[in-house]
């Protein structure tokens, strides 16, 4: 696939489900599921996503491997603000809580991303490229 493709293709991806993951975190709590586990792996998963997302289109737009530990740590950054930008937005949601056990499942959600953007950049060098 041609690198502006790619480009274009992980930007729509982003930012489709970047919207997806806020608007699943403005729905009040009587909208949503019950899960088993609480939603403590909802943001684990929600985030994991969101950091390789981030990480794909920033290497895609940068298009070579040099700086590629400083894209993990931009990547890495953002979906960590953005988890506690996230958590004090909920404060606002009827029936939403602020909570530090969802910040604490979105970082390690996001570190776990990043981990897997990881092996596969290490893996298959051409996903990338």
């Amino acid at each position: 696939m041609r690198a502006h493709i790619k480009r274009k293709l992980s930007l729509w991806v982003l930012v489709v489900y970047w919207i997806v993951l806020f608007l699943g975190t403005t729905l009040p709590s009587d909208k949503l599921p019950d899960t088993p586990s609480g939603d403590k792996f909802n943001h684990f998963a929600g985030y994991a996503v969101l950091s390789f997302l981030l990480f794909t289109w920033m290497r895609f737009r940068k298009g070579s491997a040099a700086g590629e530990i400083k894209l993990f740590q931009k990547s890495f950054i953002i979906a960590s603000v953005y988890g506690v930008y996230d958590e004090i937005h909920q404060l606002f949601i009827p029936g939403r809580f602020f909570e530090w056990y969802d910040i604490l499942a979105d970082i390690n959600g996001a570190a776990l991303g990043l981990a897997v953007a990881f092996i596969i950049s290490r893996t298959f060098p051409r996903f990338y490229g």
